[in-house]
């Protein structure tokens, strides 16, 4: 459920500052089954999905997809970052200090 509210609040903030998305990329299999299937029953779990609906709407077209949680490491390291902050922290046209080791990683891989 945590992951679903997470994707949750990360659509509603890419909304907010008007960040035009493609792709969705989670490592929570069961979140990301769910938005890709569409169906929705009872439970908390899906009131939460619910939310996710409403939310992904306004990106028409974009791509849900799973990554296996070694592929999604920025946005672990990220967020391991952000839960020692007091403010809202937003990095535009440059790499965030606390990943780029991760992204240096990423590029020489390839």
């Amino acid at each position: 459920m945590a992951e679903a509210k997470a994707v949750g609040i990360a659509l509603s903030w890419a909304r907010y500052i008007g960040i035009n998305l493609q792709f969705l990329e989670s490592d929570a299999l069961t979140v990301v089954k769910a938005l890709n299937d569409g169906i929705v029953s009872h439970s908390e779990f899906d009131d939460l999905l619910l939310n996710v609906f409403s939310v992904l709407s306004y990106f028409p077209g974009v791509l849900v997809k799973h990554v296996y949680r070694e592929a999604n490491a920025m946005a672990h390291d990220l967020t391991k970052f952000a839960l020692g902050l007091d403010n809202d922290l937003i990095w535009l046209g440059e790499s965030p200090l606390p990943i780029e080791s991760i992204i240096v990683k990423d590029m020489i891989s390839l």
